[in-house]
């Protein structure tokens, strides 16, 4: 048995006592268990009691990073916060009057902060303009990204401040700046490296993503054209209109997103 299989048998064997019950003889092996896998004991912190009596303790007041561990706190907070019935919205809008099969106005994306939003998502917004047999756009595709904005600085002495005021210690972090300007967060940050493949092994390239917003926008216009959806206009960002009426809209239940999260172990 491999070290991972046998952590994982170990953790299996963890999960069973915690859903039977622990008596203290239980609690007292528990450790002898987690530690046999060969753990390092101040790796581990772990608090298990009930109403009357802690019923076992390992390393339970030192302080620790919990990593992936913190989507349980997310999905309880979500829950609280957001109640099991919620459901992210992304809303097509348009401002314009509909002639024949055409619109004469444009067509607004409104995102309304679903984590699960992916470009698959796309064509069924596409199928549901093929279904109201809309073969143009007469204006612009414009993307509403509004509803969530990162900060947005125009010099670097705020920038400074903004990170001082978040992290006094300066976690090592990436700023682009607009207008660019010479400026680093701390000395040594991150570095960004390549990697050269070995032969014969596969590898990834990531790309870095600035402006996502406008990358769904023309995906969206190709998806469009593909499905024989002329747009007349262009791609741009913009806000929708308060007059604007629905066309179609996407909704993803949070519940179906935290149990993703929870199963498939999906930090972001």
């Amino acid at each position: 048995m491999n070290c991972k299989t046998a952590l994982l048998a170990q953790f299996h064997a963890m999960v069973i006592l915690l859903f039977i019950g622990l008596c203290p003889a239980q609690a007292s092996s528990l450790e002898r268990i987690l530690l046999s896998g060969g753990l390092d004991k101040s790796d581990l912190g772990i608090l298990i009691e009930d109403e009357e009596r802690i019923i076992f303790s390992l390393n339970s007041q030192r302080p620790m990073i919990p990593a992936s561990l913190t989507k349980i706190i997310t999905a309880a907070a979500a829950f609280e916060l957001l109640k099991p019935q919620y459901q992210f919205k992304t809303k097509l809008f348009t401002d314009g009057l509909r002639e024949g099969n055409t619109l004469k106005g444009s067509l607004y994306l409104k995102g309304g902060g679903d984590p699960s939003f992916t470009a698959e998502k796309l064509p069924e917004l596409v199928r549901v303009l093929q279904n109201q047999n809309i073969s143009r756009i007469e204006r612009n595709l414009v993307i509403d990204n509004f509803r969530f904005q990162d900060p947005v600085f125009v010099n670097a002495e705020k920038i400074k401040k903004w990170i001082g005021a978040w992290d006094p210690h300066g976690y090592p972090l990436f700023v682009n700046l607009d207008p660019p300007q010479r400026y680093a967060p701390i000395p040594e940050g991150r570095i960004r490296s390549v990697i050269t493949p070995k032969k014969n092994r596969d590898f990834v390239v990531y790309w870095n993503m600035n402006q996502p917003d406008l990358w769904t926008g023309h995906k969206f216009a190709s998806l469009l054209r593909q499905a024989g959806i002329e747009v007349r206009g262009k791609v741009e960002r913009g806000k929708t209109p308060n007059q604007a009426r629905p066309v179609a809209q996407l909704a993803s239940p949070i519940v179906a997103i935290i149990s993703q999260m929870m199963k498939a172990s999906s930090n972001y």
